[in-house]
């Protein structure tokens, strides 16, 4: 159960020659007394170590959790040659690996039982340097994936004379089923038609092999990936893509001065949620703050030191609040902004600056190029999102308003946040959250530095994000691959030409049984 070295022990329970005839008043027979004298084990430990050390994972013995509810070591002694009514001590073999059950990928330990060569537990593992030895209910589930009685362990065919829908199921073997499936798939391609190239939907849940299937199709000439994101995360994405073409943000939580959650809850839900709160809580420990915003109390919200419950669907408007005021009270970061944001390029669309005139947003189109220009336009664009009309339409009192505020600025550049699920996804336009939420953020500087909010690629290598490059014979970036000619009609549907991310709801409905 607990470790410690056997000289420890043995001084600390009076294990010794001259204590030998107390440990037979504990114990009632030698045998017992001398299977615990002679392991390392001990109920009075000189400190709890939830992981053993590494040079130990090769060759681990751990008493039985479960045995020891027969009475622990002080009534029955550790299981030995002598002793064989003692608790069972496990000989495991420790394996590092890490989870898929979402793709943060935490680190895990596999607990192998060198007798029966099972996985009898899967732990957390401590050298992994983001989830550090922690996991959340999915990882620990991944005893369940491999020995849950019900769980599928071989393929099934629609029984002959069933139809979709009638859950009637025969077991085949894997190579009648890689055969059949392949074979189809094979005879469809060689068509080569437009209709045939629409014909094959390779779909999946959360893809943690980094978009690398999706290159593979490519390489068969055809459009056939489709994944759950128009359900999951598309209008978390949708801004992160519109303000820097990467995929999410990436917060420097541990350095953060401002811990600004809201959308998906870095400390309750989402992807990488137990590493996040594990960073988080690093974070203030050290002094750094919590916001948290969300219409629920939720546990984040509970220990927050700020809670914004805003009317659903609202939250944009705060964001257009903090960036009024950032910009009438000349809080931006005028290098940070000059450099990095695109601030000619809306300068020179005159066409949409007459637009914008035309709906009431600015009274004249601005004449002159410069960034000073630039500074008052977007101050006059974003100046009716005041306290008084935010604070009307989110139902947040202003006092709270103002103390975000004043949160946002104290923590200069180091405030870290994520744009994902929750507003962004439970309401019509909701990728305007993050949409909306990084403009404070780069008027701050707050895009990039220690502490502050980054985007994906400025902290992930993604192998299959370099295209054929990823697999020989593919050529530099591809270059070898020829392109797709046909989009898949099942994920991406005409009738919705300006979608973000595939229609995977609609594949259900877009199938149809004709197999």
């Amino acid at each position: 159960m607990y470790l410690q070295s056997r000289r420890t022990f043995l001084k600390g329970a009076a294990f010794s020659v001259a204590g030998s005839a107390i440990a037979k008043g504990v114990f009632t027979t030698d045998a017992l007394a001398e299977s615990v004298a002679e392991s390392k084990f001990t109920n009075t430990p000189d400190s709890l170590s939830f992981y053993p050390p590494m040079e130990e994972w090769a060759d681990f013995k751990e008493l039985d959790g479960d045995d020891w509810k027969r009475g622990g070591i002080d009534r029955k002694g550790v299981r030995s040659e002598s002793n064989p009514d003692g608790i069972e001590v496990n000989d495991y073999m420790i394996v590092p690996t890490a989870c898929s059950n979402c793709e943060a990928s935490c680190g895990l330990t596999a607990w192998i039982d060198k007798k029966s060569f099972t996985v009898k537990k899967y732990m957390g593992n401590p050298l992994h340097p983001a989830s550090r030895g922690r996991n959340c209910a999915k990882g620990y589930a991944t005893q369940s994936q491999m020995y849950d009685p019900d769980r599928i362990a071989f393929p099934l065919k629609r029984a002959p004379g069933s139809a979709r829908g009638e859950g009637k199921w025969v077991r085949t073997t894997w190579n009648e089923a890689m055969t059949t499936i392949g074979k189809k798939m094979g005879d469809t391609l060689e068509k080569g038609d437009e209709l045939s190239k629409k014909s094959i939907m390779f779909h999946v849940g959360r893809p943690n092999e980094n978009g690398f299937t999706g290159k593979v199709w490519h390489t068969l000439g055809t459009d056939a990936f489709n994944s759950h994101t128009n359900i999951c995360s598309s209008g978390g994405r949708t801004p992160t893509i519109q303000w820097a073409n990467d995929d999410r943000s990436s917060p420097d939580w541990a350095n953060a001065k401002l811990i600004f959650l809201n959308s998906s809850h870095a400390a309750d839900a989402g992807h990488y949620f137990q590493q996040s709160a594990s960073f988080i809580a690093d974070a203030r420990a050290k002094g750094a703050k919590l916001v948290v915003m969300d219409p629920r109390m939720s546990n984040s919200a509970g220990m927050a030191d700020l809670w914004i419950a805003a009317w659903p669907g609202t939250e944009p408007l705060i964001y257009l609040y903090l960036t009024q005021r950032i910009l009438n009270e000349g809080k931006v970061d005028r290098d940070f902004v000059k450099k990095l944001m695109n601030w000619e390029v809306f300068l020179d669309n005159k066409k949409y600056l007459e637009y914008m005139v035309e709906k009431g947003y600015i009274a004249k189109v601005p004449t002159k190029n410069d960034f000073d220009t630039f500074l008052d336009t977007i101050k006059e664009l974003y100046t009716p999102y005041t306290l008084a009309h935010v604070s009307k339409e989110t139902h947040v009192p202003a006092d709270r308003l103002e103390k975000l505020y004043d949160m946002f600025i104290w923590a200069g550049t180091s405030v870290s946040t994520y744009f994902w699920r929750a507003t962004a996804a439970g309401n019509r336009g909701g990728w305007m959250s993050g949409r909306t939420g990084f403009l404070p953020l780069a008027l701050r500087g707050a895009i990039g530095p220690e502490g502050g909010t980054f985007f994906h690629h400025f902290h992930v290598i993604s192998v299959a994000g370099k295209g054929g490059s990823a697999t020989i014979g593919q050529g530099k970036r591809g270059a070898n691959i020829p392109k797709v000619d046909v989009y898949n009609e099942l994920t991406w549907p005409p009738e919705w030409p300006l979608s973000t991310y595939e229609m995977s709801f609609l594949l259900p409905h877009l199938l149809s049984d004709t197999a």
